[in-house]
């Protein structure tokens, strides 16, 4: 979709927080486009077609579909669109991991309607990568995983303006001296959230963990799963933290048991983090 998108983010410059979600505001700085066909007789029709122009050129099919009047040139309604209609998971993928701004608006908006709260860095990859299969691009998986880590840290910010008080420290479990983990005792919501200093530091932390996966069983199933020891991932999150410092070490091993330990379940691809494998619950 070319030419300049009619709507402008505004916020407040002073404010520390995320500007996602419920702070998100969407106003005309020209009239919105309106369709040129206004009729709804063949809405399925061209619903049908949007689809299908989106599957091979997800630009020209969202200006299709506002051109029609299937849907209104409003992200929440695009975003509607990409999570409902049965558009290729691929392309959703490649689009929302685009630099134009188009993408980076609608990004958020389909980011923000997936329920983040009281999931840990992994139940929330899955609970996004189930709605959309991540491009082979690093820097369109950056800018999701970033997306994903806003996202997150704002709902839970939500969370704890809402809450009673902080959530308390969980010791982390063990067995024999390691750790076994199954997705439902991951350290997930406010517990994981006092561990760490804000959300760049989880988006660097998601990220890793999807580079880790993608390592492990980019072969799939069909190929044998690569090996990683704990300490060789540990080191490439050194001084992620504030002033240079480390996330908690048993952060980062519960992360990497629960990656380590994941079963082939199904297969979409071979070569995307986290859309070939699903974490065994």
């Amino acid at each position: 979709m070319k030419g300049p998108h009619p709507h402008s983010c505004l916020f407040n410059p002073d404010s520390p927080e995320d500007i996602v979600g419920s702070r998100l505001q969407y106003e005309p700085f020209f009239v919105p486009r309106q369709p040129v066909i206004r009729s709804q007789q063949f809405k399925k029709e061209f619903q049908r077609i949007g689809t299908l122009i989106f599957n091979r050129q997800p630009g020209f099919g969202l200006a299709f579909l506002v051109a029609s009047g299937v849907a209104r040139d409003y992200p929440v309604d695009m975003s509607t669109f990409l999570r409902r209609s049965k558009v290729d998971i691929k392309q959703v993928g490649n689009f929302l991991g685009e630099a134009f701004s188009l993408s980076h608006t609608i990004r958020l908006e389909f980011l923000n309607s997936v329920v983040l709260q009281n999931t840990g860095v992994v139940s929330a990859l899955i609970q996004v990568f189930h709605m959309l299969q991540l491009p082979d691009d690093l820097q369109k998986i950056n800018r999701l995983v970033h997306g994903v880590a806003r996202i997150w840290w704002r709902q839970h910010e939500r969370m704890q303006r809402e809450s009673s008080g902080a959530a308390a420290p969980r010791k982390p479990l063990q067995e024999n001296g390691s750790m076994q983990l199954n997705l439902s005792q991951e350290l997930s919501g406010l517990e994981l959230k006092q561990y760490l200093s804000g959300s760049d530091v989880l988006h660097q932390l998601m990220f890793s963990t999807v580079m880790l996966h993608w390592y492990l069983y980019r072969d799939g199933p069909s190929g044998t799963k690569k090996d990683m020891d704990f300490e060789t991932w540990q080191r490439q999150n050194r001084g992620i933290e504030t002033n240079g410092t480390n996330v908690p070490d048993h952060v980062q091993q519960q992360v990497y048991t629960l990656v380590n330990k994941a079963s082939w379940r199904r297969t979409r691809c071979r070569r995307s983090p986290f859309c070939c494998v699903l974490i065994e619950i």
